[in-house]
């Protein structure tokens, strides 16, 4: 059994199953509640080779993480702190076929990149855990030489989307609708 339909089929399931068998990039948000008045999100990545299910510090090919901290009124009203690869200190992970299973990860502190309003106080990222508040803020103010929680959140990993598989169903049924529309030999 040789049709098109069935080398299309297999195509797609191949490529719908790579990206969990192979190396991949693991996106993940934060979010915490707002600290007086100012809003706390964040957006990271990291990227890892091989098909590891315990990733470690070393495995990883890249980092990313951005944190903004938004204040109506403040100038500028965003206060952008950046995380990359050798920002991190600490780092482990576990997947289970693509799909992050734990997360823990400690970043050093940084100086806001786009505002000298947080320069005496830079901030951190801890994850001890994907659970709820298993995720810190820490700021370090040099003025006052001290280390305190500036909040409490959440990493949130987004659940592997079910685009590709209702993209590559739609696919399936109009070549195969194709297959019948087409002049049989």
């Amino acid at each position: 059994m040789n049709s098109p339909l069935v080398q299309i089929f297999t195509l797609l399931a191949v490529g719908v199953a790579a990206p969990c068998v192979h190396a991949g990039t693991i996106t993940f948000d934060y979010t915490a509640p707002d600290v007086g008045l100012t809003a706390v999100s964040g957006f990271g990545s990291f990227s890892y080779s091989g098909s590891l299910t315990s990733i470690a510090l070393g495995n990883l090919t890249s980092f990313a993480f951005g944190l903004d901290l938004s204040t109506p009124g403040s100038i500028p009203p965003t206060a952008t702190f950046d995380y990359a690869l050798g920002d991190l200190s600490n780092f482990s992970a576990s997947v289970s076929n693509g799909v992050l299973i734990s997360l823990s990860l400690a970043t050093d502190f940084q100086a806001a990149t786009n505002t000298s309003n947080f320069n005496g106080n830079q901030k951190d990222l801890v994850v001890t855990s994907l659970a709820t508040n298993g995720s810190f803020i820490f700021n370090q103010d040099e003025v006052h030489n001290s280390t305190t929680v500036y909040d409490t959140g959440t990493v949130v990993v987004p659940e592997p989307s079910t685009a590709w598989l209702a993209g590559g169903g739609a696919l399936l049924l109009a070549f195969w609708r194709r297959s019948l529309d087409a002049p049989q030999a």
